[in-house]
């Protein structure tokens, strides 16, 4: 069980763990990174300043630069943990880049920041210039953090599905708790349900 007191433990395993990461086999990689970001996530729950410090690490060490699951795992990491409204604007901006890894770190970043940025994120994304985001990756990171959002009205979310073309693959796993989303609030409505 973590603790204040053994929090700084956790922050040494987690750190340990990453850094052996790499000499894991790949097939084993994902359960590992799910792992630590769950571990993460309670750390922070119990010890905020010590998940802080990991998070703080996570980006000044460039690991999330490794490969497309580390920026995709550590965007989730530093996203539940030290995303910020300032963080948000410059993490939309890069998720229309060129750069796969900036464009996965990002995408975790924002589809896991906290519930009560998801309206700023959200009102960001429908103001977006839609030109640096015409790329299929970058369309299908958009609706990846979407997907994820919290608390997003349905005129919101019809915004953003008619203002964004469709990518012919790539966008079913985002859909999914999109729909099942509006599923849940059209049958918490009295005398409404599927």
């Amino acid at each position: 069980m973590i603790s204040r007191e053994t929090a700084p433990h956790v922050d040494r395993v987690v750190r340990k763990v990453i850094d052996l990461l790499p000499e894991i086999p790949g097939k084993h990689r994902n359960e590992v990174w799910d792992s630590l970001c769950r571990l993460t996530g309670e750390l922070n729950r119990v010890s905020p300043t010590t998940a802080q410090t990991i998070a703080d690490w996570l980006l000044q060490s460039k690991i999330w630069q490794r490969d497309t699951n580390s920026a995709l795992f550590v965007g989730k990491i530093v996203g539940r943990i030290i995303v910020d409204v300032p963080m948000v604007a410059a993490a939309i901006n890069e998720m229309g880049s060129k750069d796969h890894l900036a464009r996965m770190f990002n995408t975790g970043l924002l589809a896991n920041a906290p519930p009560e940025l998801s309206q700023h994120i959200m009102g960001l994304i429908l103001k977006l210039d839609q030109k640096p985001f015409s790329g299929n990756d970058s369309i299908r990171a958009l609706f990846t953090v979407v997907s994820n959002l919290s608390d997003i009205g349905a005129s919101q979310m019809l915004e953003f599905l008619s203002r964004w073309p469709w990518p012919t693959s790539g966008i079913g796993n985002p859909l999914v708790p999109i729909i099942n989303g509006w599923r849940q609030r059209i049958r918490l409505r009295p005398g409404v349900g599927f």
